[in-house]
């Protein structure tokens, strides 16, 4: 068995021998015809590059490289279209929109960037474009017959500034556009967020971040640095700002509170400041312009609206409504008429109060005799009148506050109306509604006081001519 495997191995060690010694063979045939083929056109000592021999595909003379063409003129020289896999084209000097076997003229400069086949339209790049301040363009070439016309598209200039849309760019980047877009970012998918960011990077990051956030379809406009602020303005002056704090000042830029509006440009009369408009144009009792107070849970905790008693034009009124056992409530209005109610809905006075009336100082009513006319001593039986009144106890029905609970004491307005209709107030409501002028009262008293006096003085001297008489 040993000297079965010996065979094998020696067998197999001489086939291996063999193959080498033929490869080495064909290696040493191959070498000798390269060699003679090179030997054939290498040039050689007094030889001159244009006594080289040339073909249809390859010619080398003295002039330069030609490619498809046996006479260049320039150190490489293509007559054709030379095409790699990424589509970049050099081109001759007449060009067929139709068939796109040929391209520009090849003298000009121009590198064909693209080429649309049937189309009169290709795309190219060219170096020193205007052999000025232009570095490098990207142009189009539009028209099917010569001269052709171009549109520059991109152009870098040699300061690094480039202009897509200008041939002038006055910054690194500068985009022009007849259109509405200027420049356009799209992130790609639905959960990215697009983004551009201004500013400068690194450990101490500071700068303007404008974003998309396609996961929710939000845009943020966003200060990185931890103390900036955002300003925006027009005419190279600023009219709005918000700072680092999120406090927003409209005419300032040290706003101490969230909303600071200031205003200078008139230095007399009235001016608005803020102005709040109701785009329906239709006013009604349930619409209007509003300022509305709310708590972080989302309950409105009080708002000022201005609305209208009548659609399409009626009086307006504004109110005052707060949330009063969880209900929000009118608590106070003022109407066209410049009549303010409080805790009612319709004035029918100047200061209409459906409640109590509380004063820590004294409540005046105006007596100038300049503002009087027809005055005249009173003229009536007030003891009289007092003796008709009739003085009541009573409780009312709906007390609104602790001033109207428990027993009261008064009149009756409608019993003092047809003794006294000087001091009834009636209410232009559907009721007719009827109040007492109760400081009315207080000139019949006195009258009666100086009734009761004057017949006190009379019956005292008659007591005293009858004591006289004795």
């Amino acid at each position: 068995m040993q000297k079965k495997n010996i065979i094998i191995t020696l067998s197999v060690i001489s086939i291996l021998f063999l193959a080498l010694a033929i490869l080495q063979y064909n290696y040493k045939i191959l070498n000798l015809e390269f060699a003679r083929a090179y030997d054939e056109t290498k040039p050689q000592n007094g030889h001159a590059w244009s006594e080289m021999q040339c073909s249809s595909e390859l010619c080398v003379t003295s002039s330069g490289v030609g490619i498809g063409t046996d006479s260049p003129t320039f150190p490489l020289q293509v007559n054709g279209t030379i095409v790699t896999n990424r589509g970049i084209n050099f081109g001759s000097t007449n060009f067929d929109s139709a068939t796109g076997t040929e391209y520009l003229n090849n003298y000009s400069g121009y590198i064909g960037a693209n080429y649309y086949a049937g189309n009169a339209e290709m795309d190219f790049i060219t170096p020193a474009y205007d052999g000025g301040s232009i570095a490098f363009s990207f142009i189009k070439k539009t028209g099917s017959e010569s001269p052709y016309s171009f549109v520059n598209l991109v152009n870098i200039l040699r300061n690094g500034n480039v202009g897509i849309g200008t041939t002038a760019p006055t910054s690194k980047l500068h985009i022009y556009n007849a259109g509405d877009v200027q420049l356009r970012i799209d992130e790609g998918t639905m959960v990215s967020k697009a983004s551009v960011f201004l500013g400068q990077t690194g450990t101490n990051a500071e700068g303007l971040k404008i974003l998309y956030d396609s996961g929710n379809g939000s845009g943020y406009i966003n200060t990185i640095w931890s103390q900036g602020n955002l300003f925006f303005g027009t005419v190279d002056t600023t009219r709005m700002m918000i700072n680092y704090s999120g406090y927003i000042g409209m005419g300032t830029t040290s706003p101490t509170e969230r909303l600071r509006i200031y205003d200078t440009t008139n230095s007399s009369g009235e001016f608005v400041v803020l102005r709040l408009v109701n785009g329906r144009n239709v006013w009604s009792e349930e619409n209007g312009p509003a300022i509305a107070f709310n708590a972080q849970d989302g309950r409105e905790f009080g708002r000022i609206s201005v609305r209208n008693t009548t659609n399409n034009g009626g009086f307006g009124y504004m109110a005052f409504t707060l949330r009063y056992n969880e209900t929000n409530t009118e608590m106070m209005r003022i109407a066209a008429n410049s009549y303010v109610g409080i805790g009612t809905t319709s004035p029918s006075y100047k200061l209409h109060v459906n409640g109590t009336a509380y004063a820590t100082g004294a409540a005046g009513s105006l007596s100038d005799i300049r503002h009087k006319t027809d005055i005249s001593t009173l003229d009536l039986d007030a003891l009289d009148i007092v003796s008709k009144l009739n003085p009541v106890e009573f409780q009312w029905i709906n007390p609104l506050d602790q001033g109207m609970e428990g027993t009261q004491i008064g009149f009756i307005a409608q019993e003092v109306e047809t003794i006294l209709p000087e001091v009834v107030l009636t209410e232009d409501n559907e009721e007719g509604t009827k109040a007492l002028k109760y400081d009315a009262f207080i000139p019949i008293l006195t009258k009666a006081v100086q009734e009761l006096t004057e017949i006190n003085e009379r019956l005292e001297k008659r007591v005293e001519e009858l004591e006289n008489c004795k």
